[in-house]
């Protein structure tokens, strides 16, 4: 009976496997000279009338400076899809699989803001998982804020300030997203939630979009994406890491093929057995 135990227990354990699909990563910006001469990040800017304008973008030490009202922009900022249709920039952008994590690393300041409404930013980020489901952070002076569908101030840091050099991780695992923040002392939390499905029309919206950034599958935003605030930030670096999520146990045909061997093995010892104490 011992060793009938046994066989079933080895045959189980065969039954699955760890698959470790190993990160990859991209840098997106180093902070050297502008962001969209590094290959993978574009630069794009929108005025009032929905027309494309030059971005107000200047290199300053260790990163770039834009401000976002500059030649009468109302969007303004980088993205890792460009184009019409959209386009990955740098075709080695990883899959941002929600199930198997990912992280945006990103550092940038908020050197000033003119704010006309309390669920809007004049700096954001927006991470969109490969199935469209994902958040959008918003920055202001003193804090951090998540996005909620319908565009409304959903959950809100502690204060924080936002016009300091800082490095942030943006870290999604799942259906949730964590912030997290390095004032001096390490990463920490410093907001969470859950994923959104955003529901946008860029035809409504003012000045009109000629995409929906919510429904591209592996899109990253960093920069003014609101006609309702104006200011000023610099943006200094930015990476990308996919598959941090850890190893998950997946069924394994091997383990199928052992698992049958394991029982056929389980069943010949019981047989005997029972033949042999006959026997006796």
């Amino acid at each position: 009976m011992r060793k009938f135990s046994i066989y079933i227990l080895i045959a189980f354990l065969s039954l699955f496997e760890t698959i470790h699909a190993g990160t990859t990563s991209l840098t997106l910006y180093d902070g050297t000279g502008l962001p969209s001469a590094g290959g993978a990040l574009a630069g794009a800017a929108i005025n009032s009338f929905g027309v494309p304008v030059a971005v107000g973008e200047s290199t300053v030490t260790g990163g770039v400076q834009v401000d976002t009202d500059a030649n009468g922009a109302e969007y303004s900022g980088y993205a890792n899809q460009s184009g019409i249709p959209l386009m990955l920039v740098n075709a080695g952008f990883p899959t941002l699989d929600r199930t198997l994590g990912y992280s945006i690393f990103f550092n940038a300041s908020l050197d000033s803001t003119t704010s006309a409404s309390n669920d809007r930013a004049a700096f954001s980020v927006i991470a969109i998982s490969s199935d469209n489901q994902g958040i959008e952070l918003g920055f202001e002076s003193g804090l951090i804020f998540a996005q909620n569908n319908g565009f409304t101030r959903g959950e809100t840091s502690g204060a924080i300030t936002t016009s300091d050099n800082i490095s942030y991780e943006l870290r999604v695992a799942s259906s949730t997203y964590q912030l997290l923040a390095d004032t001096g002392s390490g990463l920490t939390q410093i907001l969470t939630g859950s994923l959104r499905t955003y529901t946008f029309n860029p035809a409504t919206s003012s000045p009109p979009l000629p995409f929906n950034p919510y429904t591209t599958g592996n899109f990253v935003f960093f920069g003014d994406d609101t006609g309702q605030e104006d200011g000023v930030f610099t943006f200094r670096s930015a990476s990308v890491t996919a598959n941090t999520a850890d190893a998950v146990p997946t069924l394994s045909e091997w383990g199928v093929i052992a698992l049958v061997l394991g029982l056929a093995c389980a069943a010949y010892q019981k047989v005997r057995g029972t033949e042999l104490s006959g026997m006796a």
